[in-house]
């Protein structure tokens, strides 16, 4: 498994803008192949972060995601809206639940 987590920095007048672009790129990628989890969501506290998190069977399914149109089209429209990206890849090698 594939973990990919990070933040996004936006104006706060911003903000809305991008989560509806969001809601297109998930809606569209939560179809791919490979793909079990994939939310954009504004953080509660600070009005200018939103963070994202992905959960993919594989490597080559998050590198096909990051080949589709809806990413390219998610690319162009958040450019001048995203003003930060933090967003690092994890390998998952094993996993237990909590409780």
């Amino acid at each position: 498994m594939i973990i990919v987590a990070g933040t996004m920095r936006t104006a706060p007048e911003h903000r809305d803008r991008v989560l509806e672009h969001a809601a297109v790129v998930m809606d569209a990628t939560r179809q791919e192949d490979g793909c079990h989890e994939y939310v954009f969501t504004a953080d509660s506290q600070e009005s200018d972060l939103i963070r994202l998190y992905e959960l993919w069977e594989s490597d080559e399914h998050l590198a096909a995601h990051l080949k589709t149109p809806h990413i390219a089209a998610w690319r162009e429209s958040s450019q001048d809206l995203v003003t930060e990206r933090e967003i690092s890849v994890f390998t998952v090698v094993d996993s237990r639940r909590l409780s």
